[in-house]
């Protein structure tokens, strides 16, 4: 039988992969149905959400692909979807396979064994937030997350999964796969612009650049360089930067900064003083071998930060 549940709780987890608008359980044993609800109940207990739920077993119940073609409609209709099979994960992968379209509009998928041991997210963990989710079930379940993303099991910065915790749109997804085999590689991949006043201070850039990259969960060591504005190239406190980590450094003339294409923040103060509206974002785009601005100005102390793919 097919059941639908509208769950709410007064308590909601302030993390984008857990805002779930639809989660749909669908089991097909008496064991995996027991297991079903209580994982409902789990999420329940954490995020607004319209629970759906199929047990498809006995003598009569919805066609189980029905139910998976709805849930992946949910998903590509724009709606935040969990999907969690409890059972065997080749029924999860052969339920599943008809109905993926790309992994930017895709559900996250989750397996369960029936005997809530395992917990398995096999589709849009980063971007559905399908790890997110099977940490999260796994300890509420005292399960053993089995997480298989490259990026996760090596302790790595994924560019999908921080872009969908920031509220970050990913425009283009063909780099997903690129940025992520970089990092793998061990390459360093963000280009940081800098812009200070004359004269500022080491510690205080240095200090300030760290505290960007710690506060937005940014991996300080995938700086692969830093630039600016020409006219700071004798700058000591970004001279001493970029030797003390063994940074390049690059310097850009307001006409090369200028001709950049693309949205930037803009100070008519920063024009009128450098002949550039904005240094730092400036300066990141033009080392970027993405072309996209992942950070845009940060400001203190004198100093304003950028950092570009």
């Amino acid at each position: 039988m097919t059941r639908t549940l509208k769950l709410s709780s007064e308590k909601n987890l302030n993390l984008a992969e857990m805002n779930y608008e639809s989660i749909f359980a669908l089991c097909f044993t008496p064991q995996g149905e027991r297991l079903s609800e209580k994982i409902c109940a789990v999420f329940g207990a954490e995020c607004q959400a319209e629970f759906f739920c199929l047990s498809a077993f006995g003598s009569s119940h919805a066609p189980s692909s029905d139910f998976v073609k709805e849930a992946f409609d949910s998903a590509h209709s724009g709606r935040k979807t969990l999907l969690v099979f409890v059972g065997a994960m080749g029924i999860s992968v052969r339920s599943v396979a008809p109905f993926i379209l790309k992994k930017t509009c895709d559900p996250a998928v989750l397996c369960v064994d029936d005997s809530g041991k395992f917990v398995i997210p096999i589709l849009s963990c980063h971007i559905g937030g399908a790890n997110r989710a099977a940490s999260f079930l796994s300890e509420k379940l005292g399960a053993q997350a089995v997480v298989t993303t490259s990026t996760d099991v090596n302790g790595k910065w994924a560019y999908d999964s921080w872009c969908v915790a920031h509220g970050k749109k990913i425009v283009r997804p063909e780099i997903i796969k690129k940025i992520s085999g970089r990092v793998l590689r061990g390459e360093k991949i963000f280009s940081v612009g800098i812009g200070c006043k004359k004269g500022v201070g080491f510690d205080v850039l240095e200090s300030f650049v760290q505290n960007v990259f710690s506060e937005n969960n940014l991996d300080f060591n995938l700086i692969k360089s830093i630039s600016s504005i020409d006219i700071k190239k004798n700058e000591d406190a970004i001279i001493a930067f970029s030797e003390k980590y063994k940074i390049p450094a690059f310097f850009y003339s307001a006409e090369k900064l200028n001709g950049l294409p693309g949205k930037f923040s803009s100070s008519d103060f920063v024009l009128g003083t450098v002949g550039v509206d904005c240094v730092c974002e400036r300066a990141a785009m033009a080392s970027a071998m993405f072309s996209e601005l992942l950070l845009g100005k940060h400001s203190g102390k004198g100093v304003t930060v950028s950092v570009a793919l």
